[in-house]
């Protein structure tokens, strides 16, 4: 793995008009250790999405992350693309069930969305 393809923008050509849907392919990829390091655990996690300007998470995708074999695991979510409503910083939201049906955030990846403005040429 390496930083070089790292998203942490992405650039629009055009204004936003209505609610679209970017094909822009891309992994989020989670690096989860196990607490202890000599005892395996086993948890659920999931992915939300909260776009700019909005109160309501969507959830994106859910996972166990299993740790009884190894130490480390890295999940990969593959997304396929992007709901864009407005301009400004959309966020993937990590959580982690502590307890049955009691979630914690444990990583919060922003990403923002820019739309580049015409370049107008002078008369």
């Amino acid at each position: 793995m390496s930083l070089f393809d790292t998203v942490e923008e992405i650039s629009l050509l055009a204004p936003i008009e209505q609610e679209v849907t970017v094909p822009i392919p891309f992994q989020v990829v989670t690096l989860w250790m196990r607490s202890d390091v000599a005892t395996g655990e086993r948890g659920n996690g999931r992915m939300f999405i909260r776009d700019p300007g909005e109160d309501n998470d969507r959830e994106l995708f859910s996972f166990e992350v299993d740790l009884t074999q190894f130490v480390r695991l890295r999940q990969r979510v593959n997304i396929g693309g992007l709901r864009i409503v407005r301009p400004g910083v959309k966020e993937l939201i990590i959580q982690l069930e502590s307890q049955p049906d009691q979630w914690q955030t444990v990583a919060r990846l922003p990403l923002e969305i820019k739309v580049q403005e015409p370049k107008t040429e002078p008369h």
